[in-house]
C-alpha cells in the first residue's frame, strides 16, 4: 500500500484476503495518547474518514502476511504502554512473524521540500528507506537485513554524509 486513494478498508480486506505473502505500508500514522493509555487507539490512514485503529485490525480478523512492515511516524508507538495492542501487536495477532515499524517521526517529501533549501520535486527522503525494508522482507532473515542496512546508515550518517 503506497500512497494510494482507493485503499479503503474494503480494498485492504480484499488484499489480505488473497493471501499475500507480505504487507507494506507507506503512509500517515498516529501514535495513542501516552496520558490515556490505549495503545489500541493508535491507527493508520487509508482512504476512509476515518483512521484505521489496532483495534479495527485486532476486530476485523484480517489474516495478516507473515511479513509486514508499515513505514510510518512512530508506528511501532506501542512499546510505551503497559499492554502491548497497539499497530505492531495487532498485526502479530493477526499472523505477521516479522513486523518492521518506526520508533519516531519520518520526513515527508513535502517537509523535505518546504525546509529542505534544493530540494527538488521528484526528491523523495522516504524512498530509500522504502526501498531498504521492502528488500529485506524479501529475504530469507528479515530482521537481520533491516538491522544491517539501518548500521549501514549510522556509518554513513557518522562519516558526515
Amino acid at each position: 500500500m503506497f500512497r494510494s486513494g482507493h485503499a479503503d478498508r474494503g480494498w485492504l480486506g480484499d488484499q489480505l484476503g488473497r493471501s499475500p505473502g507480505r504487507l507494506l505500508y507507506v503512509g500517515h500514522a498516529t501514535v495513542a495518547d501516552g496520558e490515556a493509555g490505549q495503545a489500541d487507539r493508535a491507527a493508520v490512514y487509508l482512504a476512509d474518514e476515518h483512521p484505521l485503529t489496532a483495534a479495527d485490525l485486532m476486530t476485523a480478523q484480517w489474516e495478516i502476511p507473515p511479513r509486514a512492515a508499515l513505514l510510518a511516524c512512530s508506528s511501532g508507538g506501542d512499546y510505551r504502554f503497559d499492554e502491548a495492542t497497539g499497530l505492531v501487536a495487532a498485526l502479530i495477532l493477526g499472523g505477521a512473524v516479522v513486523v518492521t515499524a518506526t520508533l519516531w517521526s519520518l520526513p515527508t517529501a513535502a517537509g523535505y521540500r518546504q525546509f529542505g533549501g534544493a530540494a527538488q520535486e521528484a526528491d523523495d527522503p522516504m524512498a530509500e528507506t522504502v526501498i531498504a525494508v521492502d528488500s529485506a522482507h524479501e529475504t530469507q532473515d528479515a530482521g537481520r537485513a533491516v538491522n544491517s542496512w539501518q548500521r549501514e546508515q549510522m556509518n554513513r550518517w557518522r562519516g558526515g554524509d
